[in-house]
């Protein structure tokens, strides 16, 4: 069975997932004022936060999990769960006053405590449904994601107009989260049970502890931004901010949460059965992501802007610079997802942390910036050179086995994407703001070409039919 088969149906829920979300977060911009979506955006700050700081990556490691050994494991994360459903739970209830009082919403520490209920029911999902994606079953995933999104959209409108403020953003939230672990429950094989195995514990704990701490620095990447512009600059930008970060992110999401799903289970048999198509299956995933990351690349900066006010209306025509911006960051960061899979398949969990880490450092330099009294462009594109920076070392510092051929091919990636990068800057701002559409087509083309010549001069012995 091929890939594009296997992951078909979780493609499809993904693009359903991003498109509803992308649609329900214009619909409500559109109905409530930029200052309203901004205190709307600190309701899902304040959860990533939390879930980021105690999240120990529970899917990837049942898909991980050895057959023998994966009820007492499901059993006890959901025990694991709950406990941390609870705690985050508590800790949100307890920080709401200070979280409201940073951002002078004193008023607002009531909505802010509500939000404890969403940690406290996502510690009840049902995670046999994870388990299914070791068959390479993606049905009722795909129904789990793409479900609660879709009856969110169409709640969102009436909703909308009748708060006509930030309360719409919380009881979605609320609801969905409902939803969500009610399908997992309805949609698995197995009942759910709890069970306690401290070896599993410490499995989960050995395995996670690298990504606990590689979520806080995914989040000190991507959210100190917006605590940044909440607090220094208004509410307001932070609107316009957050609505561009939400569009610009989903791609990444998106193909993130594909390429993971499909890439993963293969990954890990290939290399607990000793399979020799695993260096295949590594490079393939790799030119997959260096195609992606370039397609939405020029995208992103021939019409992110356009579609920006296109989307969100002129109120929010200051964000514009954000999204080509964004956008491109953010197109640099789906073209990591390839080497970020190869070491999780690897149980190379310190490598993702510690490109994290690299990529951290450029968020040090965003605050001396605002210090000196630089603006968020100058933060976006500092940030432009930490995922650039997190790259180069991400793919030096997996260990590829065996396979040491496939380094180079890595670094020759980051060739291309930092080419890429600089000859898209130069062609939008020279020619393509006036024969855009022209441009575009003709730059597909060029990412095309160039991938197909890295593909053909770097890895002779693989065919162009082999990538799909």
């Amino acid at each position: 069975m091929s890939i594009i088969k296997n992951g078909s149906s979780i493609a499809l829920s993904q693009g359903v997932v991003a498109l509803s979300s992308l649609v329900r977060n214009i619909i409500i911009a559109r109905i409530i004022s930029p200052e309203n979506f901004g205190v709307a955006s600190l309701f899902a700050l304040l959860i990533t936060f939390l879930e980021m700081m105690s999240g120990m990556s529970i899917e990837r490691q049942i898909v991980q999990c050895r057959v023998e050994g994966l009820k007492d494991f499901i059993g006890t994360v959901h025990l694991l769960e709950i406990v941390r459903g609870c705690l985050l739970s508590l800790g949100i209830f307890l920080v709401a006053d200070l979280y409201a009082s940073w951002f002078n919403l004193s008023d607002l520490g009531w909505a802010f405590k509500m939000l404890a209920i969403v940690p406290l029911l996502k510690g009840f999902i049902n995670w046999d449904i994870a388990k299914q994606q070791r068959d390479m079953l993606f049905v009722n995933t795909a129904l789990v994601d793409s479900i609660p999104q879709i009856i969110t959209v169409l709640i969102s409108y009436p909703l909308a107009i009748y708060f006509n403020d930030y309360r719409v953003v919380l009881y979605i939230l609320i609801f969905q989260v409902f939803i969500n672990v009610t399908l997992t429950h309805i949609l698995s094989k197995q009942r759910y049970y709890i069970s306690l195995n401290f070896n599993c514990i410490k499995r989960v704990f050995g395995f996670g502890w690298p990504l606990l701490l590689n979520g806080f620095l995914i989040f000190l990447v991507f959210q100190t931004d917006r605590m940044i512009i909440g607090k220094v600059f208004s509410l307001e930008m932070l609107g316009y901010f957050s609505a561009a970060f939400a569009m610009t992110i989903m791609p990444s999401i998106v193909i993130a949460k594909i390429y993971s799903i499909v890439f993963l289970p293969i990954l890990s048999r290939s290399q607990e059965q000793g399979q020799d198509e695993e260096p295949y299956v590594m490079l393939r995933m790799l030119h997959l992501t260096l195609l992606t990351g370039l397609y939405v690349l020029s995208f992103m900066i021939l019409f992110g802007g356009e579609v920006y006010i296109f989307a969100y209306g002129s109120e929010y025509f200051e964000g514009k610079v954000f999204m080509v911006l964004l956008g491109i960051m953010h197109s640099i960061r789906i073209i990591r997802i390839g080497p970020t899979i190869i070491a999780t398949s690897r149980a190379q969990t310190k490598v993702i942390m510690k490109s994290n880490v690299v990529r951290s450092a450029a968020v040090l330099l965003s605050l001396c910036w605002i210090i000196m009294g630089g603006g968020i462009v100058g933060v976006l594109v500092i940030g432009i050179f930490g995922e650039i920076s997190a790259l180069y070392y991400q793919v030096n510092r997996i260990n590829y086995g065996s396979n040491d051929a496939y380094l180079k091919k890595a670094l020759n990636v980051l060739i291309s994407i930092g080419v890429a990068i600089g000859i898209s800057i130069y062609i939008y701002s020279a020619f393509f703001m006036i024969v855009t559409v022209i441009g575009f087509l003709i730059y597909l083309l060029f990412c095309s070409f160039c991938l197909l010549v890295w593909l053909y001069v770097f890895d002779s012995s693989v065919k162009f039919k082999n990538i799909f």
